[in-house]
């Protein structure tokens, strides 16, 4: 199959993408980074470095609605996690948002 990029193919059905607190919703192609979905949703994100280093772009990557009772959040970077193919939809918690990059 012919890829697009290196992340994604022209299968890849669109993944629902919330923000929250603002409850911002989009679609996104699997295998975009999470940091361009909330750029073009007008979801802000602080960031630093973009590079997955410093940590200020951290968000929380929530569990699936099907998930079992107490299943935790995931903090993620929001600059160098990816979209996932194998889900709908994901909810991020977007906790920093309007922090000042350090």
């Amino acid at each position: 199959m012919a890829t697009t990029d290196e992340n994604t193919t022209p299968a890849d059905p669109p993944v629902r993408v919330t923000f929250f607190p603002d409850n911002v919703t989009v679609d996104a192609t699997p295998g975009e980074a999470l940091s361009a979905v909330a750029e073009r949703a007008g979801v802000e994100i602080v960031y630093s470095c973009r590079v997955g280093e410093c940590a200020t772009c951290e968000v929380q990557l929530l569990p699936p609605a099907d998930a079992p009772p107490g299943r935790p959040a995931h903090w993620v970077r929001a600059c160098v996690t990816r979209v996932p193919r194998d889900r709908p939809s994901v909810s991020i918690d977007v906790v920093g948002d309007g922090l000042p990059g350090w």
